[in-house]
């Protein structure tokens, strides 16, 4: 676009002695080419120079014009095949795509009307070459399309042939971006709603986010106070009961610029922080010792069971038969175990003050305890008749302050009489499948 220009500055002085003075001063602009824009993002002459933007996306529809002086700065060549730099213009980017297409669309060029050639290389080293353009066209467009990698600093060049002056504009294309990291939410909590006991210390949280090799700083802050940064996970101590609001923001950074190219978040979640009413250490209680497909009943003891919000059972071997066992802190499960192979019954819970640590017992086949030796009893003197629950077996004192005389030891019925007054553990052992039962019961022999 060429412009001629004409200035004309009248001044009329208010003295006698000049009446009028005019002076008309016409400038003729030859051989310049001006495009009126702002040719921003500036480019640089120099490769190592250029700003690195924040996405190849900043160019597109950037409108300028060719350098009017001598830059020979550049690779050299500018393409492997050939190119030589005049008047190089250099931009750098960061890509948040895998694939892009650059055009230039030029027209009004001047000096030799040679056109442009355009390129993308890897590094401000001139070493990896992505793509170029290395003949001179004068057909008034110009494309280069590339294979990208996420987060990788690119260096693209314009540079008129021959020293020549076009006007020119920028088209980009672009796949979509695939360093977009959605957040998941905090701890993978569906409702945002975390609890916690009052008093923990290190209590854990953490974001979950595609890692797109760029560099990503995480904020944290707690009721609007920043708690943490850098990282994606932070541990926080909470000594008091209360509710709070925990919140992550992602930034990535342009290291080059130090400004911000992208953010995600903020992320927030209420942290409920109770107090624990289950003080003592839970205690897992079932039968561990079992005939093969026995059904037995396992419980956790709590202080206050009330204060759970769901119990998760699980078992190796076995089937939880009870209604809703999520409600309830004791479940009765059917086994589905040879004689000779083991089970397992775990369970864990929630409260106000977050999940418990899992609790488990392992259960063995072949061995069954059993409630077949009779009822526990208190005995005013020393001798009582037994009542085991199977006709078959044998009796066996397992503990006790005396000797245990038994009328018949396969007697279920057996007559028994103790040498001394105390507490006395006998044992029915029964054979049933391949299992061997087995029986307790407590007798309490005290003075008439």
């Amino acid at each position: 676009m060429k412009i001629i220009g004409y200035l004309i500055i009248i001044i009329h002085p208010k003295t006698d002695m000049l009446k009028l003075f005019l002076i008309s001063l016409i400038f003729f602009l030859e051989n310049h080419v001006y495009t009126w824009s702002q040719c921003t993002p500036p480019s640089a002459d120099k490769l190592e120079d250029a700003n690195v933007l924040c996405s190849l996306e900043e160019l597109n529809g950037y409108t300028c014009s060719n350098t009017q002086y001598a830059n020979p700065f550049g690779c050299s060549p500018l393409c492997p095949q050939g190119g030589t730099s005049t008047n190089t213009q250099w931009w750098a980017f960061t890509s948040f795509n895998t694939q892009a297409t650059i055009t230039v669309t030029f027209n009004n060029c001047s000096v030799n009307g040679s056109g442009i050639q355009l390129g993308l290389w890897g590094d401000n080293l001139c070493n990896d070459i992505i793509v170029c353009n290395e003949n001179c066209s004068s057909q008034g467009q110009v494309s280069i399309s590339a294979m990208l990698q996420k987060c990788r600093v690119y260096y693209f060049y314009i540079n008129g042939c021959n020293g020549a002056i076009c006007d020119y504009t920028i088209s980009i294309m672009t796949s979509p971006r695939e360093c977009n990291p959605n957040f998941k939410r905090i701890n993978d909590d569906l409702d945002r709603n975390i609890p916690v006991c009052a008093g923990v210390t290190n209590q854990e949280f953490f974001i979950n986010y595609p890692d797109c090799n760029c560099k990503t700083v995480f904020e944290w802050t707690l009721d609007g106070n920043v708690v943490g940064i850098d990282s994606n996970e932070i541990s926080l101590d909470f000594p008091d009961e209360g509710d709070f609001q925990l919140c992550v923001t992602a930034y990535i950074d342009n290291p080059f610029s130090g400004s911000t190219c992208d953010q995600y978040g903020p992320e927030c979640s209420t942290i409920h922080v109770r107090k624990e009413t289950n003080n003592q250490t839970p205690k897992l209680i079932t039968n561990q010792l079992l005939c093969a497909f026995d059904t037995s009943c396992a419980e956790i003891n709590l202080d206050d069971p009330q204060s759970v919000k769901f119990f998760r059972w699980q078992t190796t071997g076995g089937t939880i038969i009870t209604q809703n066992p999520e409600l309830m802190n004791s479940v009765c499960i059917l086994w589905n175990q040879q004689n000779g192979e083991n089970g397992k019954v775990c369970v864990d819970y929630q409260t106000d003050c977050g999940q418990s640590r899992t609790y488990c017992l392992d259960v063995m086949f072949g061995l069954g305890v059993k409630e077949i030796a009779g009822q526990n009893e208190t005995i005013r003197g020393l001798s009582t008749r037994l009542a085991a629950g199977i006709p078959t077996g044998q009796w066996q004192k397992l503990s006790g302050p005396g000797k245990v005389n038994f009328s018949n030891i396969n007697d279920p019925n057996s007559k028994i009489s103790v040498s001394k007054y105390g507490i006395y553990v006998l044992s029915w052992k029964s054979q049933k499948n391949d299992c061997l039962m087995q029986g307790l019961v407590t007798l309490k022999f005290i003075r008439a």
